[in-house]
Order: structure tokens, then C-alpha cells, then sequence
């Protein structure tokens, strides 16, 4: 089914070539030409066909965009059959949508079917009103109320705070753009092809852009803030906060390089 439902969107050329927004406009924005043409040839390769599309991968970002959707195309089709043998009711959503006519009076009807089966949580978001609804709900829901202070408040967060964090990481990406330094290839060499585990949400890829490692530019973020703290006059300035990492893996194998791996990278890309 999953062969019905690309075909019935890539068969419709109005909706490439014109954005499905509550505020319709004529034309494309250029900035988001790239997307349009990436996702196009990301479904032909889901229907095994050779794409029609342009994807416009003049940046770092789109290239590896590109090469991250071209690995898990078998990957997709394996757990969208499974799930289609599992619940019913996402395979009807998958008929309506491939029966669904095409043509540019049914564009928007078109976009929330499409909404409904690929992302059902943001299937009511279509309309500013229900965006800003949800919003304020998440606004409530994450709102804080202060008491009372604290009648024994830390007077030195860097001698009285210990900072901790749980790295999730998984095995480097099958792309070019994700190729290790030479001084860390020898690490990456211990690494057998295991079977994977456990699975994480967004974990960071061995190997990956020091600027797209949470890692790094999560402890930049903590010395930004205790930069911020000493400015105020809150800490001294030649103080130095502890902070104590710990790593959680997908696969077993990664056990025996991770420590040594981020090691490497912190040094790499200090001062801290």
C-alpha cells in the first residue's frame, strides 16, 4: 500500500510545484524549493523509480539530508508493511489517501490527509487558531510557580553543584559527510558490525560535525551560562564547575571507544 500512497502524491504535479499553507501563494519560496525536491526524490527511492526532481544539495545540510534518506529507505518500507499488518486503521488512512483525487481545488483536502497518515499529531496544526490553542495549552502545562524562596539558597554553584549528563550515542552515519578525523579512524576501526540493542532518541552519531554534537554544544551551553553567572558577579572568576558524563549506547560494541572517543573530541574542541 505504501507503493499506491507515493504514487498518488507523486502523480499529482500540482502539489509539487505549489505550497499547501493556510496563506496559499502562487510560488514556491526558494527557501523552500530544496525541501520539495528532496522529498519528491526521497519517495520516488521509496517507489524504486529514478527521480524527476533536481534536489538542490548546494550546502552541507541538504547533501547529508539526501544521503540520511537514502539509508533508511529499506529500513522505512520494513517497519511501514509491519505496521500496516498491525493496525487497520492506519491502513484505511492509507486507501483514502491513495484514492484522494488530485488537482488544485482539493490541494489543502489533499495536504491534511497527507498530515494525518505521516504526522497525526500535527494533523489539527494546519490552522493558526488550533497552533496557537496548542501553544498556550504547552505554555500551561510547563509553567512554574515560585512558592517561597529558598530559605538556605546556594551562594557557590560551582563548589555546591555537581552537573551530570547521560550521552546517548550510536554507531557513526553511512554518509560522506560523517567521516571521522584520521586521529580517531584507529577508534572506529575496534567497532565489529553487532547487532543493535537498545534504541534512543536522537542519539549522537561517532563521527558526527563537531557543530551537530550535542555533546559539545551542550557543555558550551554550561559554560555560556556560568560565563553569564561570573559576569553578574555571582561566581568567581577563576572558578570551575564539576561536571560528570555518562554514556548510553545502542550497541555493545561502542562500549570499548566511547569513553576514549568523546575524550578526544572535548580536547579537540576546548577550552572548557
Amino acid at each position: 500500500m505504501l507503493k499506491h500512497v507515493l504514487a498518488s502524491i507523486l502523480n499529482d504535479p500540482d502539489f509539487f510545484q505549489n505550497p499547501v499553507l493556510e496563506a496559499d501563494t502562487d510560488a514556491l519560496s526558494p527557501g523552500l524549493r530544496p525541501a520539495f525536491c528532496l522529498l519528491q526524490d526521497f519517495f520516488a527511492k521509496l517507489l524504486e523509480h529514478k527521480s524527476k526532481a533536481k534536489v538542490a544539495v548546494c550546502t552541507d545540510d541538504w547533501a547529508t539530508a539526501a544521503e540520511f534518506l537514502k539509508i533508511g529507505v529499506p529500513i522505512i518500507k520494513d517497519e511501514w508493511q509491519a505496521r500496516s499488518r498491525q493496525d487497520r486503521a492506519f491502513a484505511r488512512k492509507q486507501e483514502e489517501l491513495a484514492a484522494f483525487p488530485a488537482g488544485p481545488e482539493n490541494r489543502l483536502a489533499k495536504a491534511k490527509k497527507i498530515q494525518e497518515l505521516f504526522f497525526p499529531e500535527g494533523s489539527t496544526l494546519l490552522k493558526a487558531e488550533n497552533r496557537l490553542r496548542e501553544e498556550k495549552k504547552l505554555r500551561a502545562a510547563r509553567t512554574v510557580t515560585v512558592e517561597q524562596l529558598n530559605p538556605k539558597p546556594i551562594t557557590d554553584p560551582a563548589a555546591e553543584i555537581l552537573f551530570t549528563s547521560n550521552i546517548l550515542v550510536t554507531m557513526p552515519l553511512e554518509t560522506e559527510s560523517c567521516r571521522p578525523d584520521p586521529q580517531l579512524r584507529h577508534l572506529f576501526e575496534k567497532i565489529t558490525s553487532g547487532k543493535q540493542k537498545y534504541w534512543y532518541d536522537h542519539p549522537i552519531p561517532l563521527g558526527i560535525a563537531a557543530e551537530k554534537n550535542e555533546a559539545l554544544y551542550g557543555m558550551r551551553g554550561l559554560d555560556r551560562m556560568l560565563a553569564y553567572e561570573k559576569a553578574r558577579g555571582l561566581m568567581a572568576a577563576g572558578a570551575r564547575a564539576t561536571c560528570v558524563l555518562s554514556a548510553s549506547t545502542t550497541h555493545d560494541e561502542l562500549h570499548a571507544i566511547v569513553k576514549d572517543y568523546f575524550e578526544q573530541e572535548f580536547r579537540a574542541n576546548g577550552p572548557w
